[in-house]
């Protein structure tokens, strides 16, 4: 049962307590963002000299990376270097063979093909030895990165990442994609703002919080989305287009590829200008993404069966488990189970942790045991050999038994204030509306309705594994919600936490509560 966490009303507007709750000072700036409100680029860190290397290169090679986030990235540079009149050599590492960031075989090759410069996306700040290569072979590299500064840094010849010290840009909360863009809009070229739709698609897909500049960048990107001019783009767009259309249709395409196959897939597919091409692309991305489907519940069904909730963390390996995947099976159980996990295949790993432990300071605690290690708070991988992977299971297991308290270990489901029914209606409904996008650090609104009464019941569905009710004269579906379909009759009294949406069906539009959670009024 998940701890309910009501905050405490102290606004009579609703409004003003939803701002009020994110700690949103400033309403005009957070309901009106101007896309010039974002920074002076050139007040982060590096970019002023990074400017001067890119403009007297000979040859440039851009490196990203095999997620959404450094697959778009990795275009908005290209685009970049073309607008200079350069043809960059853009790499994307194989997420099986090479494994993330820069790697030797990827740098020898680039110094074959006559690099005198590499820049690289969403990676890049661990690679001391790689960069280290580099230099040895007469190329210089630009770090463009947005995860956590390691003690050592390489001696890259500029890096650009807004948590360095010293570095005086004000949002510290970028996605790779939205670090790249910053060095893009050093050189304003014309056609910036078009490419706003790739920096969306990156940021969300990176779960990046939605506030401060991430909003702008969204909030505008998602408009040029829907009418970009990105063939491929066009070819997997969903009907209605948001965040979470990016979130849970757009990113999860586009990451297929490199989970399954190659991210060179999606890369292509974004780039191209052949509608035959663009076709053919898309239809591989779908059969890519359905092969993922399959794999991760497979992946999630055996891991299960080795999870020992005694323990306060998940930890599960298998070699013969596709590192494409785990990440995605790691993020399922810690939302599951709310406890950090960490989940091997092969010789990687793939970590996803709850608000109350750091994962990558973890893993920082032990990295003796580890090839390599990088990643945020909630989310990290690593590479390590197995001959490891006890030991460091044993040291993990004592870090987070150390920092972990049972209570931390308890789901916590925070709602933004208590409704009465009057106060739920379109006006509520169209008012909610101006605080899109949606996402990390700016969660759809959770309200409160007490003591509803149930006027029916059903369950509904492929399975009959959704929950359709009226309550107190209103809507309510709950996905996924049919278990408390058996405990409920009509009479009954709940108490309901919801979300308020639209309903579009057959033309018409209604107005529903979408359940969150919900229990008996007469159990505490």
């Amino acid at each position: 049962m998940k701890k309910w966490i009501l905050k405490d009303r102290t606004q009579e507007n609703i409004i003003d307590q939803l701002l009020e709750n994110r700690g949103i000072k400033n309403r005009e700036q957070f309901f009106n963002p101007k896309y010039e409100d974002l920074a002076d680029p050139f007040l982060m860190k590096g970019v002023k000299k990074a400017v001067g290397r890119i403009r007297r290169a000979r040859k440039i090679a851009i490196f990203g990376d095999y997620d959404a986030d450094g697959v778009t990235g990795a275009i908005i540079l290209k685009n970049l270097v073309e607008s200079l009149k350069f043809q960059p050599i853009v790499y994307i590492p194989d997420r099986k063979k090479e494994g993330y960031g820069l790697n030797a075989k990827a740098i020898k090759e680039l110094a074959e093909q006559s690099a005198d410069l590499i820049i690289t996306v969403d990676c890049g700040i661990s690679d001391f030895t790689e960069v280290a290569l580099a230099n040895k072979l007469g190329i210089d590299v630009i770090i463009t990165d947005h995860h956590a500064i390691p003690e050592k840094l390489p001696d890259a010849f500029a890096i650009i990442n807004p948590k360095q010290n010293n570095c005086s840009y004000p949002f510290k909360r970028l996605a790779g994609v939205g670090v790249a863009f910053v060095l893009a809009r050093a050189f304003k070229f014309d056609f910036e703002k078009w490419l706003l739709d790739l920096v969306a698609i990156g940021t969300v897909a990176d779960c990046m919080d939605l506030i401060g500049e991430n909003r702008i960048l969204v909030k505008y990107g998602l408009i040029v989305l829907e009418k970009t001019r990105n063939l491929g783009l066009r070819s997997i767009l969903p009907s209605k287009i948001d965040a979470r259309s990016i979130a849970f249709q757009i990113a999860p395409r586009l990451n297929s590829a490199g989970r399954m196959d190659h991210a060179n897939t999606s890369y292509q597919l974004l780039v191209s200008s052949s509608e035959k091409e663009v076709e053919k692309l898309a239809q591989k991305l779908e059969k890519n993404n359905q092969h993922r489907q399959r794999e991760t519940e497979k992946i999630l069904k055996e891991a299960r069966e080795k999870i020992n909730l005694d323990q306060k963390f998940i930890f599960a390996y298998n070699r013969n488990w596709l590192i494409g995947v785990i990440g995605l099976v790691a993020g399922k159980l810690c939302d599951e189970y709310h406890r950090p996990v960490v989940i091997i295949g092969e010789d990687a790993g793939s970590c996803r942790s709850i608000d109350a432990f750091n994962i990558i300071e973890a893993l920082t605690e032990c990295s003796d045991f580890l090839v390599e290690f990088g990643g945020h708070a909630r989310a990290a991988g690593f590479k390590i050999e197995t001959n490891k992977i006890k030991i460091f299971e044993q040291k993990l297991e004592k870090i987070v038994e150390q920092k972990l308290k049972p209570e931390d270990l308890i789901c916590s489901l925070e709602i933004d204030a208590e409704l009465q029914t009057e106060e739920v209606g379109w006006g509520l409904y169209n008012q909610i509306q101006l605080f899109e996008p949606f996402g990390e650090g700016n969660p759809k609104p959770k309200f409160l309705l007490k003591n509803a009464l149930i006027q029916d019941i059903r369950c509904v569905g492929n399975g009959n594994q959704h929950l359709r009710m009226s309550a107190s004269g209103f809507k309510a579906i709950g996905f996924n919600c049919a278990g408390y379909a058996s405990h409920l009759k009509i009479g009954d009294k709940i108490d309901l936490v919801f979300e308020l949406e639209q309903d579009d069906w057959q033309g018409y539009k209604n107005l529903q509560l979408k359940i969150v959670d919900l229990r008996r009024s007469d159990v505490s």
